[in-house]
């Protein structure tokens, strides 16, 4: 019994030397794969089971290959450690851009964040020919290295994980690695509101390496005939205030305290549109400035409908701007429309100091007129309109002009003043300088009117009527100052927003074309 146990020693020791020194004479790819082979047919002994399949490429032969490199794989230790820095090639496809926020200055964005680098040590070229993909799920992600990469801008960051994570895998015959995230990115946009509602921003993206310096992985734009690093359609794009323009990509080198880290950054061109706030804010500015300025055609007299109407123009303002502030962060500078804001409020306010003023001048000159015991001759005083009517008197073959308010002094039997010469004006500036009694004997002289002049002018007076009436009847209790107001504040507003707009608008136009060729 001995004997015949030895003899069966003897033999498999031979058929294992033998099958050894077979191994080591065939080439490496043959021996690979006859390994593969053995330890897979080993495997079904084992189980009790025969090969069934007849494809190329079967279930089990995907398994043998897989657990054949992970055999000895260490996931802690990045590809390539001794041979420089591991190259990892990102690209992104965008699938939602937006919304931006300028109150907490920030923007989300949903995409595919794609990476690619080479692990030699996942090369399967020589252990199955047959196989020219691995596509592999989630599950597989945790058994290999994968760049640890980061958003270095970003406020939150999501993995999507619903149902299953959704991430992708794939491994060609080379060892080169797809790994593909659907992540949803929340990140700082820092924004200077100098411009708003005109103004353009430029929102980052920066991710790298968080622990690796540039010295041992270093990230490249993926680019190819077919493919570019960004890519964000027109149709993923859901802003409502904001347009994205433009949008490019640099590689970058960021210096810290712990090393040098290489980088990639996106840059997300933005401009504003802005038809809300002109619907919202910039036409209501407007109507309530014309509001404004539209006391100026009502009666002097009608007191509590001008300060009413100056009043509430001048608080709907307010109230609009304080609206309007609410939805905007509380910068320490003015903006574009606090700007107009304001000069719409100094419009409103100045038009009820305007009244304010017509109104003054107006007691004034009934207080004159109380002295006088005569609103007539009050009327045709301070009425310019009455000096500016003529009226031509005739007789024989001379004639002569003379205005409404001289023919009713003559009629009232009243000295006409000489014509206002050099020596009335040097009158008139000396009494800022002088004392008042000093000038009594530098009064204009007085033009006599006799009794006949009298009573022609009374008879000229009742046969201009209708020209009184007609005057009487075109002022109507208008003041110069509401004369000229209603030229002059229609104009300067006019020409305030010629200014405005072109100078905004302008800037906004430099700043999109810089940022479309950059």
């Amino acid at each position: 019994m001995f004997a015949v146990l030895k003899s069966m020693r003897t033999v498999i020791f031979c058929f294992v030397t033998i099958l050894a020194f077979s191994c080591a004479m065939a080439p490496n790819g043959q021996r690979t794969d006859t390994n593969i082979r053995n330890r897979a047919s080993l495997r079904r002994k084992q189980k009790g089971e025969e090969r069934t399949c007849t494809r190329k490429v079967c279930p089990e032969d995907i398994t043998e290959t897989m657990d054949t490199f992970l055999l000895n794989y260490d996931n802690r230790i990045r590809p390539g450690f001794n041979e420089g820095p591991t190259k990892v090639y990102s690209y992104f496809y965008v699938t939602g851009f937006g919304p931006a926020s300028e109150q907490d200055m920030e923007y989300t964005m949903d995409m595919f964040f794609r990476q690619k680098w080479r692990d030699d040590r996942l090369a399967f070229k020589d252990m199955n020919k047959n196989i020219t993909e691995l596509k592999l799920n989630n599950k597989m992600v945790q058994m290999l290295w994968t760049p640890d990469s980061f958003f270095r801008n970003g406020k939150k960051s999501i993995a999507h994980n619903i149902t299953v994570p959704n991430r992708l895998l794939r491994i060609d015959p080379e060892g080169n690695i797809l790994y593909t995230m659907r992540l949803t990115i929340k990140a700082k946009c820092p924004m200077i509101l100098i411009d708003f509602p005109m103004d353009v921003h430029t929102c980052h993206l920066v991710y790298g390496s968080y622990g690796y310096t540039k010295d041992q992985v270093q990230f490249i734009w993926y680019e190819d005939n077919d493919t570019q690093p960004v890519d964000v359609p027109q149709s993923s794009s859901r802003l409502n205030q904001f347009e994205l323009i433009n949008y490019t990509w640099k590689s970058d080198v960021i210096f810290t305290v712990s090393g040098e880290y290489s980088v990639l950054e996106t840059k997300f061109h933005l401009k504003r549109q802005m038809g809300y706030y002109v619907i919202q804010t910039y036409v209501p500015c407007v109507l309530i400035v014309i509001l404004s300025q539209i006391s100026f055609w009502i009666n002097k007299e009608a007191v509590p409908a001008r300060t009413v109407s100056g009043i509430m123009t001048v608080l709907n303002l307010t109230t609009l701007s304080i609206s309007t502030r609410q939805s905007l962060p509380k910068v320490a500078y003015a903006t574009a429309l606090d700007w107009y804001m304001a000069v719409c409020f100094a419009f409103c306010f100045a038009a009820l100091i305007e009244f304010a003023s017509v109104h003054y001048f107006h007691l004034q000159v009934e207080k004159s007129s109380q002295k006088d015991d005569s609103s007539e001759a009050n009327m045709f005083h301070y009425c310019a309109a009455f000096r500016k009517r003529l009226i031509e008197i005739r007789r024989g073959e001379g004639h002569m002009k003379v205005n409404l308010r001289d023919l009713f002094k003559m009629a009232s039997g009243m000295q006409l003043d000489r014509k206002k010469d050099f020596e009335y004006y040097l009158r008139r500036l000396a009494g800022f300088i002088l004392p008042r009694h000093w000038l009594s004997e530098m009064s204009p002289r007085k033009m006599d009117v006799n009794a006949s002049d009298v009573k022609l002018a009374q008879k000229l007076l009742d046969a201009a009527e209708d020209q009184i009436n007609e005057v009487t009847r075109s002022q109507g209790g208008v003041n110069r100052i509401d004369r000229v107001s209603r030229v002059a504040f229609p104009l300067a507003f006019f020409f305030f927003n010629g200014i405005y707009w072109f100078v905004y608008l302008s800037h906004q136009a430099h700043e999109v074309a810089h940022r479309l060729n950059p």
